[in-house]
């Protein structure tokens, strides 16, 4: 016979388990609204990051990157962040320049407007860069040079940086790998910002690691073997060389540090590779052209109106290819927050060459709620009058639209949260992705 239970511990135990799924509930709005993703994968992104004077422990995975085997292998890009048309900063990967010009012939376009905008003579005397248009065109030239931070002597503006991404295991998070099952992205550097509205901290982590950095690690892979044979322990240092690195079996320089006991000295462990890597090709992308024109559009029409070139046009032509399936050098890899999702809906720019979306007439009787909600998430979010519009779907599955409104007006697209997923600019949800677009 059970023994009898009381009101007072029935109402603890009540109150117990009510905390417990509050906090629960409290976490997934929190992991809700620091989530990263990319817009190709919607892949949650999870960081191992180093620390100034601090000794940090991982294991690198995967083959070095000039024998890339794997999607997952470490990977050397160029990247930069830039300030968009919309004054927001945006993620671009730029392609090798000479795989580049050996694939095409030319110079990638980013390349192009950024050579045109910070032309310079060399200062032999001086030994250094005399900037052609510093002040004869600052507006151009200080959103390139220093994305409008002409003060900050750190600004790196649009100047690509040569990075390594890659998969680690995290030998101080290991809890969260057993229990996950996923390695991490490795990170140079983590930034913390406290929103001034309601105080909450956000993490802004850099991505990947400087190439100089990866070239030290592979200077001691050569004494000591594969990378992914053993544990790695990096130190990052105020001044030159920036960081320290050393084999997890250099105990001597780091005998009296608390990591000691979380260096893994097994050569290859089954278990962490079988869990779920990033694949790195996916993730990082060389910038669509799409990307480049609904961000950098205006600017470059300015900067095509001052030196009186022809970049916006060249755009908009690879654009077309690029929505043609013709070139496939490139595709989309921005990432947004679930912040910035809202803000993904651009302000169509006033092309000098009109792009063709293919918006040809659908059958006359469609009917929009006959599209599979599951793939169209947001059919079911669209007004009656905003339904009116679509009037078929195409071989690919994009939706087609009306070409004039009821005053015979021609009908405006924008892109949605992908910007493949086109919809005229008054749509208050993206059809695709069921997102709440903002002009």
């Amino acid at each position: 016979m059970s023994a009898k239970v009381s009101r007072r511990e029935l109402l603890e135990k009540a109150v117990k388990e009510n905390e417990e799924k509050r906090a629960l509930e409290e976490q997934k709005k929190e992991n809700k609204r620091n989530k990263v993703y990319t817009s190709a994968t919607f892949q949650e992104k999870n960081y191992f990051h180093l620390e100034t004077n601090a000794f940090r422990v991982f294991r690198l995975l995967g083959a070095p990157i000039r024998a890339r085997q794997e999607n997952w292998d470490a990977k050397l890009i160029r990247f930069s962040q830039i300030l968009d048309d919309k004054g927001s900063k945006r993620n671009f990967v730029w392609p090798d320049k000479q795989e580049f010009y050996e694939q095409t012939g030319k110079q990638f376009i980013l390349d192009k407007v950024y050579n045109k905008v910070l032309a310079y003579d060399w200062d032999d005397v001086n030994r250094v860069r005399c900037y052609k248009h510093s002040k004869t065109h600052p507006v151009l030239f200080n959103r390139v040079m220093s994305n409008n931070q002409p003060e900050n002597a750190f600004a790196s503006g649009w100047k690509p940086s040569k990075i390594v991404v890659a998969n680690v295991i995290d030998r101080q998070d290991m809890d969260w790998h057993k229990t996950h099952k996923k390695t991490k992205l490795i990170s140079s550097k983590l930034s913390l910002y406290k929103k001034p509205k309601d105080g909450k901290t956000i993490s802004f982590y850099k991505e990947g690691i400087p190439y100089s950095l990866y070239e030290t690690i592979e200077k001691k892979v050569s004494v000591f073997g594969p990378a992914e044979l053993y544990d790695l322990v990096v130190k990052k240092i105020n001044g030159a060389p920036y960081y320290e690195v050393y084999s997890a079996s250099e105990t001597q320089y780091f005998k009296n540090s608390d990591i000691l006991p979380l260096i893994n000295p097994q050569e290859e462990i089954p278990e962490e590779l079988s869990w779920e890597k990033y694949d790195l090709d996916t993730m990082f992308k060389v910038s669509s052209y799409s990307k480049i024109l609904f961000s950098l559009g205006e600017f470059i029409l300015a900067v095509d109106d001052t030196f009186k070139t022809n970049f916006h046009t060249e755009l908009v032509d690879l654009v077309e290819k690029e929505r043609e399936g013709k070139q496939s050098t490139d595709s989309n890899s921005e990432e947004v927050s679930g912040e910035e999702v809202k803000d993904m809906r651009h302000e169509p720019v006033i092309a000098r060459k009109k792009i063709n979306f293919d918006r040809d007439l659908g059958i006359e009787d469609f009917n929009p709620d006959s599209l599979d909600s599951t793939k169209y998430k947001g059919i079911l979010k669209l007004t009656e009058k905003e339904k009116s519009y679509i009037i078929g779907v195409d071989e690919k599955g994009f939706l087609k639209y009306r070409e004039t409104d009821d005053e015979g007006n021609p009908v405006v697209l924008a892109s949605g949260f992908e910007d493949d997923e086109l919809s005229p600019i008054f749509f208050q949800h993206c059809p695709y992705s069921g997102v709440k677009l903002v002009d």
